[in-house]
């Protein structure tokens, strides 16, 4: 029984003098339910038709060594035992993660597709989903003709194989599922026996391209042995040819440098003739030569003495002038600095004889400062060489004494 069956029953109804009123099921029509079950299969079937949710699944291209196995079933399950010991005893490695999942009961719909959402993010580090469980009754599944799992299913993006656990049934999430197995264990033999057809074409093939090697390594060297004496009998061949050839040039190079050396004699006799009145006309005109570039060089040397003398000349201003700039700021910051520090000092301790060199003492209008005139706040005028400076006395500062 499970929320939502429809049942047809026959009931008596009974009064207790101390229970009070009570019902009786007295007989149960199983035919009722089970037309009324069939029902609402056809209707499932029909809503996932009309979704496409039948066949897309089987438009999903099944991996030729589906080894990455993302296992929905309950981590008690005698099937999942039994799909893990398959596995384990194939000569095949199986990567598989266990998504646990509540296989029967009202909660198992719900439970297997919040397995199948914990699947999809991580998808692409599996190469299929299986649905396996253990066997049991009959109404145990009606969990699996839920249409909300179906359709999840359908819609799934990796192929899904169901095995879940029964010989003649087949529920509703068999249909749309990629490929439905009837147990956990024919789910495993399936997956370990694709590996077994792809071990055996590969293998195969290993054959085949082995015997295809050795085929093309025999032609080869038949080629080989075939290009060698080729290639011996065409090097002697040239090698006679190349010697002759040589001779031939060997021949013809004697020939050739007589008569070049004949030619060569007869040239240095003519020239030896000709030799005295070249090299009297070359002296002349080297003389010639030394004598125009003799004066050139006088003239380029008196040109650029002239322009050093004014380039000297020149430097030597500028030189003056930085001098004096020099001279001129060194000035204004003595006056300066000597400002500060009569401003700063008191009047006591301000004397002529304290004072640089260069700078005198003034009273304001130019005239000379007596010392008996310094006292606080009076207006002085330092005057440098070339700059003068206006201040004024403070007061005398303290003067503290140790203590004995």
């Amino acid at each position: 029984m499970q929320v939502g069956l429809k049942v047809m029953l026959r009931v008596q109804v009974k009064f207790h003098e101390q229970y009070g009123l009570s019902l009786d099921v007295v007989a149960l029509d199983p035919s009722y339910t089970v037309g009324d079950l069939a029902r609402q299969r056809r209707e499932t079937i029909q809503k996932l038709a009309a979704q496409d949710l039948l066949e897309r699944q089987q438009r999903l291209t099944l991996p030729l060594a589906p080894q990455r196995l993302a296992v929905i079933s309950s981590p008690t399950a005698a099937g999942l035992q039994d799909f893990m010991q398959q596995l384990r005893e194939a000569p095949y490695a199986f990567e598989v993660t266990l998504f646990a999942a509540s296989m029967q009961g009202q909660e198992a719909p719900a439970s297997i597709r919040a397995a199948l959402d914990a699947v999809r993010p991580q998808r692409r580090q599996f190469d299929v989903v299986v649905i396996i469980r253990g066997g049991g009754s009959k109404t145990d599944l009606l969990a699996f003709d839920d249409f909300g799992l179906a359709a999840a299913v359908g819609s799934f993006p990796l192929p899904v194989l169901t095995g879940i656990g029964h010989e003649r049934d087949e529920a509703v999430l068999d249909l749309t599922a990629h490929l439905s197995l009837k147990t956990p264990t024919a789910t495993a033999v399936f997956l370990i026996e694709r590996l077994a057809r792809l071990d055996a074409v590969l293998s195969g093939y290993a054959g085949r391209i082995r015997e295809l090697a050795q085929e093309q390594v025999r032609d080869q060297e038949r080629h080989l042995r075939r290009h060698a004496f080729t290639i011996r009998d065409t090097a002697q061949q040239q090698l006679r040819q190349h010697r002759t050839n040589l001779q031939q040039r060997t021949r013809q190079a004697a020939t050739i440098a007589r008569t070049e050396l004949r030619q060569q004699h007869r040239a240095l006799a003519r020239v030896r003739q000709r030799l005295p009145r070249a090299t009297a006309r070359a002296l002349a005109g080297q003389q010639l030569r030394l004598r125009m570039l003799g004066y050139r060089l006088a003239r380029r040397f008196r040109r650029l003495h002239r322009r050093r003398s004014e380039q000297l000349v020149h430097h030597r201003y500028h030189v003056q002038l930085a001098s004096e700039r020099l001279l001129h700021r060194a000035e204004l910051r003595l006056a300066q600095a000597t400002a500060y520090r009569v401003a700063a000092a008191g009047a006591e301790e301000v004397a002529p004889s304290t004072l640089p060199n260069a700078v005198e003492l003034l009273r304001p209008s130019g005239a000379p400062l007596l010392p008996e005139e310094l006292s606080a706040g009076t207006a002085v005028l330092l005057r440098l060489p070339s700059a003068e400076w206006y201040a004024r006395l403070t007061a005398p500062r303290a003067t503290h004494h140790p203590k004995e």
